[in-house]
C-alpha cells in the first residue's frame, strides 16, 4: 500500500564533488574510489547528527535533518575531517523549510533551495540560506558571512545567503567537558602531570569531545604539503646516520647505540623538532638501502625531504683502542647549505654524545634556555653500555617485528638496569601484544615500574603508556581518546594510528570501517607494520569477505614471501570458502602447510591446520597436530585452545571419559585465565547432544557467567538461545533475551536478539511479532557498522517467515543470498513440502556430514530430519533406520524431549504399520 504524502519542516543538505567529471576523464578508477572514500566519510558524520541520506546522487549526497543546527554541525564535521583527504573537495549547501515525506521520497521547495545554494559554496565550503542562519546566529561557535541576496532559478523573491568559513569551540564548552580527577590510579596520571605542568591533558567523555580532537588535528596539523612547509619548521632535524670508520660490520652496534643516543639527547630541547629513528627507519623502507643499513648516503635527502625536515645529520666513529672519536656534519635538506662540522672525544659513550649533542645546538642556533634544560644521557636513559645495547637490538626486532625475540632482548636490558626507562616502555609495548590474553601479567608489572622509573619519556610515550594500560584494561574508549590526542600532535604517528583502530575493532560496537581506516593508514605510514595486517585480514574474515581477503593475502604473500602471516591469511580464507560451501580444502591445507613450514614455532598456525582437519572430519591428523602442540607450547592461549579441542577429538572417536579429562583440566587451571568457561560451554554442548538438554543448559548458563568478554559472551547467549529454539523452548528463550537486551549496549547485540526473538516467534506462531523483530532488525542494520554480515543473518528470519506462511519459493529466493552451507537445513524442509524429496534427502546427507557446522545440535536433528523425508518417499526401512539412530543418540538423554517424543511415536506408528 502507498504511503499518504506528509508535509513536514526540514533542513535539507546536499553535496558535491569539485572537480569529479575531469577526474572520470581522466582516470575513471581513481574517480570511483574518491566516491566511495566520499560516501565513507559522510555516513558517520550524517547519522550522528540524527540526519538520514536520502539518495546519493552521482557524486554528490541528499540528506535531510530534523533541524538546521544538526545539519550544519554535520557539514562542518564533514569539511573538517575531509582536509585529510585532499582529493575529495567538496561544496555543500543547507536550506531550512517546507518538504513533502512520500515513502522514501522527499521533494519540495525546500529540496529545491537546497539544490541551488550547493553550486554558491566555495571548493571546501558551506553556503546556507538566511532561513538556516536565523536558527543558528545564537550559536557562538559558528561564524557565518553574508554574501548578499541572490537570486535562484525556480525561486520568486530574492534570498540572502551565508557561508559559514569556520567553526570555534567557546572556553566554556571546554571547561564543561572537563572530567573530575579518576577514582583509580592508573600508571603515569602523575607523571603526565608533572611533565605538563602547563598544558593539561583535558579528558573528553563523549563523542562530540573526541571528534573535536579531530578538528583541532585537522586545524593546526594540516599535513603534508611539501617543500612550502619547509620555512614553518625551521628548527628541525633528522639523525640520519652514523658510519664506523674503523671497523665498517660495527660488531658491538656502536653507531646505532650513538645514533639513538643523539636523537634522545637533541629530543630534549622543545624549541627543536627531531625526527624520531622509527619514523625515519619507517620512511627508508621506500628506498633503496644495502640491508643492514637501511639510511645510506644515496638515500639521505629523499628520506629527510619525506619527515619534512630543514636539517639532516650525518657523521663517522673512530675507535683508537678504548678512544672513541665522533664527528658530524649538519646540511640543509633543500639548499644544501653545511654548517660546521662537530667533533667531540673521549672514552665515555654518554659524555661523548652529550658533548657532541651541545655542539650541534649552538650550531643550530637553538642553545638551551630556561625552559630546555639539557640533562645528562646517561641520566635520561642508563649509564650502562651493556644495557643500552641490548637496548637498541631490541629496538630493531622490535622495528622488524620480531616480538619474541625483542621481548628477550629487551628484558636483559631491564634485568641490567631496572631504571632504564625506554627500555621499560618498549618491554610494555611488545609485551601487551605477546600476551594476547587478560591478565597481561607481564605487562602489567613492567608498567609498575615504569611508574617510578619514566623521567626520560617523551609526552607521547606517557601517552602511550596509557594506552597500553587501557588496552590491557580492555577499555577501548579510553583508548580511542587516547590515541586521538597523540595524533593531534603528531599525526605520523604510526602506533597511535594502529592503536586507535584497535580501540575501534574492539569497542562493542565495533566500526569495521573505521578501523580499517586506521590499519590502512598504519601501513601507508609503514608497509611492513604487520600486526595492522593482521587486524586487516581479521576484518575481512569477520565481514565474510574471503575474496578479497585472498587478494590482499595474495599482496602481502608477494611483499613477504618468506613470512608465514600471508600464507596463514590464505589459508584461513580459503578454510572459510570450503566451510561455506564454496570450494575444496585442498588450497586451504596447502598454504597452512607453507605458513608452518616457514614459523614452525607459531603454534597458532599449527592450530588453524589442526582445525581445519577437525573440520573435514580427519581428527587423527588434528590429533597428531595438538598432541605436539601440547607438548611444546608454553603460552596460555595456545595450551587451552588446543585442549578445547583435543576434548572435542576425543568425543567424536568415543573417547568420552578422555575428553572430559581435557575439559577439567582447563577448568581447575587458573592460569586458563579468561578461557576456563570454555570447559564448561564444550560439555554443555555434550551433553545437548546426548539429549540431556537441561543439564547441558544448565552447564551453559555456568559458562555464560564465567565469560568476562561481551563478545565472547554474547556467543555463549547465542548458543544457549540455539539449544531452546531447536527444542521448541519458545518462552524460555524469550524470557532470557529480554533480560540481556536490558544490559546490551551495542546495536550489533541488539540485532542478534531481536533475529532470535523473530525465530522464537514463528516456532509459536506469532507470525505478527516475528514480522515486527524483522523490521526492528532491519532499522538496526542501516546504522550498523558490520551491515553486510547482518544482512546475511536478517536472510534467514525472513526466509523463515516466508516458509510459516507456506511462500516456499520466496523462502528459496532469500536463501540464495546466503552460503551455501547456510542454506542447508532450511532448503531441505522447503524441498520436503514441495515433495521433493530426493533433493530434500541430498540436502539432509550434507548436513548431516562430519563437519564443523553439523556438530552437537546438527547432527541429531539432520537424523530426525531424514526419518520425515523417508516417511513421505514411503521408504518405511529407512525412516525407522533414523528413528533409531536418533533414539539411540539420546537413549539417556530428557525424556521430555519434544523431538525424541515425536520420534519415538513416528517410529512407533512405522512399526504398527509393518
Amino acid at each position: 500500500m502507498t504511503s499518504e504524502p506528509k508535509r513536514k519542516l526540514a533542513a535539507i543538505m546536499f553535496t558535491d564533488m569539485v572537480g569529479y567529471t575531469a577526474m572520470m576523464q581522466k582516470d575513471e578508477d581513481k574517480a570511483r574510489e574518491l566516491i566511495e572514500r566520499h560516501r565513507a566519510h559522510m555516513k558517520p558524520f550524517v547519522e550522528k547528527h540524527d540526519g538520514e541520506i536520502i539518495q546519493f546522487v552521482g557524486d554528490g549526497t541528499f540528506c535531510r535533518f530534523d533541524s538546521a543546527i544538526e545539519a550544519v554541525r554535520s557539514a562542518l564535521e564533514i569539511q573538517k575531517v575531509l582536509e585529510m583527504e585532499p582529493e575529495i573537495n567538496l561544496r555543500i549547501g543547507i536550506h531550512v523549510g517546507d518538504v513533502v515525506i512520500k515513502g522514501d521520497e522527499v521533494y519540495g521547495d525546500g529540496v529545491n533551495i537546497a539544490s541551488r545554494l550547493e553550486p554558491m559554496a566555495e571548493p571546501g565550503g558551506i553556503c546556507v540560506s538566511q532561513e538556516v542562519y536565523r536558527q543558528i546566529k545564537s550559536h557562538p561557535e559558528i561564524s557565518a558571512e553574508s554574501l548578499g541576496k541572490v537570486s535562484l532559478k525556480n525561486v520568486e523573491e530574492e534570498m540572502e545567503v551565508y557561508s559559514l568559513f569556520k567553526i570555534e569551540e567557546p572556553a566554556s564548552a571546554a571547561a564543561e567537558k572537563e572530567e573530575p580527577p579518576a577514582t583509580k590510579e592508573p600508571v603515569v596520571e602523575e607523571l603526565l602531570e608533572k611533565k605538563i605542568s602547563k598544558s593539561k591533558m583535558v579528558r573528553y567523555s563523549s563523542v562530540a569531545a573526541a571528534v573535536l580532537l579531530v578538528w583541532l588535528a585537522l586545524k593546526y596539523f594540516p599535513g603534508n604539503s611539501g617543500v612550502q612547509d619547509v620555512t614553518a619548521d625551521e628548527n628541525s632535524v633528522a639523525v640520519l646516520f652514523i658510519e664506523n670508520i674503523s671497523n665498517p660490520d660495527d660488531p658491538q652496534n656502536l653507531t646505532r647505540m650513538i645514533r639513538e643516543l643523539l636523537i634522545t639527547d637533541l629530543s630534549q630541547t622543545q624549541s627543536l623538532r627531531v625526527v624520531g629513528s622509527q619514523r625515519l627507519y619507517d620512511i627508508s623502507k621506500k628506498y633503496k638501502g644495502d640491508g643492514s643499513q637501511p639510511i645510506t648516503r644515496e638515500n639521505a635527502s629523499e628520506i629527510a625531504r619525506e619527515a619534512l625536515v630543514r636539517w639532516m645529520l650525518t657523521g663517522s666513529l673512530s675507535q683508537f683502542g678504548d678512544k672513541l672519536v665522533l664527528t658530524t656534519q649538519i646540511e640543509g635538506v633543500y639548499d644544501g647549505k653545511v654548517l660546521n662540522a662537530q667533533r667531540a672525544e673521549g672514552t665515555d659513550l654518554f659524555a661523548v654524545v652529550d658533548a657532541l649533542g651541545d655542539e650541534i645546538r649552538a650550531h643550530l642556533g637553538v642553545t638551551a634556555s630556561a625552559e630546555d634544560v639539557s640533562i645528562p644521557i646517561s641520566d635520561v636513559t642508563t649509564n650502562s653500555e651493556e644495557a643500552y645495547r641490548f637496548y637498541i637490538e631490541g629496538l630493531e626486532k622490535y622495528y622488524n617485528f620480531e616480538h619474541i625475540e625483542s621481548e628477550e632482548l629487551l628484558s636483559s636490558a631491564v634485568e641490567i638496569d631496572s631504571t632504564f626507562s625506554q627500555a621499560l616502555f618498549r618491554l610494555a609495548q611488545v609485551q601487551s601484544w605477546n600476551e594476547n590474553l587478560p591478565p597481561f601479567a607481564r605487562t602489567r608489572n613492567t608498567l609498575s615500574k615504569l611508574k617510578r622509573h619514566s623521567d626520560g619519556l617523551s609526552r607521547a610515550d606517557l601517552m602511550l603508556i596509557k594506552g597500553i594500560e587501557a588496552s590491557i584494561d580492555l577499555n577501548w574508549a579510553e583508548l580511542e581518546l587516547i590515541n586521538k590526542e597523540i595524533l593531534v600532535e603528531n599525526r605520523d604517528h604510526k602506533e597511535a594510528h594502529y592503536q586507535l583502530g584497535e580501540a575501534y575493532y574492539h569497542n562493542p560496537d565495533r566500526d569495521n570501517l573505521l578501523a580499517l581506516a586506521e590499519f590502512e593508514t598504519t601501513l601507508e605510514l609503514d608497509p611492513d607494520f604487520k600486526l595492522a595486517y593482521l587486524h586487516i585480514f581479521d576484518i575481512y574474515g569477520a565481514e565474510d569477505m574471503d575474496d578479497e581477503g585472498i587478494l590482499m593475502a595474495n599482496e602481502f604473500v608477494e611483499r613477504n614471501p618468506d613470512n608465514a602471516l600471508g600464507y596463514n591469511a590464505l589459508g584461513q580464507f580459503y578454510g572459510s570458502k570450503f566451510d561455506d560451501g564454496y570450494s575444496g580444502p585442498e588450497e586451504a591445507i596447502k598454504q597452512l602447510q607453507k605458513s608452518i613450514a616457514l614459523s614452525p614455532e607459531e603454534y597458532r598456525y599449527q592450530r588453524n591446520l589442526a582445525g581445519l582437519y577437525y573440520n573435514l572430519g580427519q581428527f587423527k591428523k588434528a590429533e597428531v597436530l595438538y598432541n605436539s602442540i601440547l607438548q611444546d607450547a608454553t603460552e596460555v592461549e595456545d595450551v587451552v585452545v588446543s585442549k578445547i579441542v583435543m576434548a572435542a577429538i576425543n568425543y567424536e572417536l568415543g573417547n568420552r571419559s578422555k575428553a572430559m579429562s581435557y575439559l577439567s583440566e582447563i577448568l581447575e587451571d587458573e592460569d586458563s585465565g579468561i578461557l576456563r568457561f570454555v570447559g564448561k560451554q564444550i560439555e554443555g554442548m555434550f551433553l545437548v547432544r546426548e539429549g540431556k538438554i537441561n543439564a547441558g543448559l544448565s552447564l551453559l548458563e555456568e559458562a555464560l557467567d564465567m565469560s568476562e568478554i561481551d563478545g565472547i559472551r554474547n556467543s555463549v547467549l547465542y548458543e544457549i538461545q540455539q539449544v531452546l529454539y531447536k527444542f521448541k523452548k519458545y518462552e524460555r528463550s524469550n524470557q532470557i533475551v529480554d533480560k540481556k537486551i536490558e544490559i546490551m549496549d551495542s546495536d550489533e547485540d541488539l540485532i542478534s536478539a531481536y533475529l532470535i526473538k523473530g525465530r522464537n516467534y514463528i516456532g509459536m506462531g506469532d507470525l505478527s511479532n516475528a514480522e515486527k523483530m524483522l523490521q526492528d532488525s532491519k532499522e538496526l542494520i542501516a546504522i550498523s557498522n558490520r551491515r553486510l554480515r547482518n544482512e546475511r543473518l536478517v536472510k534467514f528470519l525472513e526466509a523463515e517467515l516466508h516458509f510459516a506462511k507456506g511462500n516456499y519459493e520466496a523462502a528459496n529466493r532469500e536463501l540464495f543470498r546466503l552460503r551455501p552451507n547456510d542454506q542447508l537445513e532450511l532448503k531441505s524442509r522447503i524441498q520436503l513440502a514441495l515433495g521433493e524429496y530426493e533433493k530434500a534427502l541430498e540436502y539432509a546427507d550434507k548436513l548431516q556430514e562430519r563437519h564443523y557446522n553439523a556438530r552437537y545440535i546438527r547432527l541429531p536433528f539432520s537424523i530426525y530430519q531424514k526419518g520425515q523425508i523417508y516417511e513421505k518417499m514411503g521408504n518405511a526401512t529407512e525412516a525407522r533406520k533414523s528413528y533409531e539412530a536418533l533414539i539411540e543418540l539420546w537413549k539417556d538423554g530428557d525424556k521430555d524431549n519434544p523431538i525424541l517424543i515425536d520420534a519415538v511415536k513416528r517410529l512407533e506408528s512405522l512399526m504398527q504399520e509393518s
